[in-house]
């Protein structure tokens, strides 16, 4: 991988100015076939390397401004149907989530909840919230257990924050 990743960025730094953060993504499939249930013929990898500026940009304004949230009428997998600790992006409830936070306001976040009503993950992030000092995010029967979200409660364990697992509802 490290010998691929180096011919991505060797081709694509001319478009990234000297001092550009980026950050090469990853998508891997299980490849093509003829027809769905014949074995593929090999994976499908794409890999891209892409300029953060815009991304932190953007982030930059949500942090100032803060970001409109809207809770989706679409219910995310059950874990009985879809363990939710594989990360994939191929979720149609995802895209439908974010078509439904957008039609309220194009800058919209979604927040999906699970088919008992708490809230379970973003289409694409974990959910986490401040709640009288103490760092909460849904509990893992819904919800992808995400490095950034691990990340995030491991440092604010280190830095004395409390952390908290917890079913958390939309009057949380």
């Amino acid at each position: 991988t490290m010998n691929i990743s180096h011919e991505v960025f060797e081709r694509n730094k001319k478009y990234l100015a000297p001092d550009d953060d980026f950050i090469m993504h990853y998508l891997v499939s299980r490849g093509t076939s003829s027809y769905y249930f014949a074995p593929p013929s090999r994976p499908t990898v794409l890999i891209r390397c892409i300029s953060v500026l815009p991304v932190y940009e953007k982030q930059a304004r949500n942090y100032q401004e803060g970001i409109h949230l809207v809770v989706a009428g679409t219910r995310q997998i059950p874990a009985e149907c879809l363990d939710p600790k594989i990360k994939y992006t191929n979720r149609l409830c995802n895209s439908s989530a974010m078509f439904e936070a957008r039609m309220v306001n194009p800058n919209a976040w979604a927040v999906m909840l699970d088919v008992h009503g708490r809230v379970a993950e973003g289409p694409l992030y974990n959910c986490l919230m401040v709640r009288n000092g103490k760092l909460l995010t849904p509990r893992l029967h819904s919800a992808l257990p995400g490095i950034t979200r691990g990340t995030l409660m491991k440092l604010a364990r280190e830095n004395g924050i409390e952390t908290d697992e917890a079913d958390l509802y939309v009057y949380d």
